[in-house]
């Protein structure tokens, strides 16, 4: 029976330069929270989500595709207080290599898993839900245009969604009304210390 991993790395990725005329890239990444049952479903179709504690009750979620060389991101956060909501970024790494993978785990000597580029966006953060409301969730996109050389070769695109702390302001969007474009992205070559 194939694992899981194997499962997901052949769902989500394409072969090296067949972008055009295809589907776009979909990203992959993990949930990151307690195992008790009750953080079950909590990623709200994303592909990262990681929960942020109970002081606030938080949760910084996002996904990542790649097509004709924009990669299109999702952020969400997500407060059950009124007075304080979390702070958070994503990081995208776009990497090539690793077709055939071996038990779920790519081949580091034949076949390895080698990152590209690396995409990160800025902080940003809510200020807690509105009064009427159950919860505060804020979703907004953005996108990043990649360099074609790279976007050529990609086969995989890894998301992490990161909590890095709460906060009682709004900060880090561009516009709190436009759902596009409504925060900041950049990226950049990945270092030679990440190649795998």
């Amino acid at each position: 029976m194939p694992s899981r991993f194997a499962i997901l790395l052949a769902l989500c990725c394409l072969p090296a330069g067949a972008q055009q005329g295809t589907p776009p890239i979909q990203g992959w990444g993990t949930v990151v929270a307690p195992h008790d049952g009750r953080h079950d479903g909590q990623d709200h179709g994303l592909q990262a989500a990681t929960y942020c504690g109970a002081s606030p009750e938080s949760w910084v979620r996002g996904s990542a595709a790649l097509s004709l060389g924009w990669l299109s991101l999702t952020l969400e956060l997500e407060t059950d207080s009124q007075q304080a909501g979390p702070k958070g970024r994503l990081y995208i790494t776009l990497s090539k290599g690793c077709l055939h993978p071996v038990r779920g785990a790519c081949d580091a000597v034949h076949d390895p898993l080698v990152h590209l580029y690396t995409v990160e966006t800025d902080e940003v953060s809510i200020g807690g839900r509105s009064g009427g409301s159950d919860t505060g969730i804020v979703r907004r996109s953005a996108s990043v245009d990649i360099p074609d050389a790279v976007a050529r070769q990609v086969t995989h695109v890894a998301v992490q969604a990161v909590c890095t702390g709460s906060d009682t302001q709004w900060s880090g969007w561009t516009s709190l009304q436009d759902a596009q474009n409504a925060f900041e992205a950049s990226g950049r070559p990945a270092d030679a210390s990440q190649m795998h």
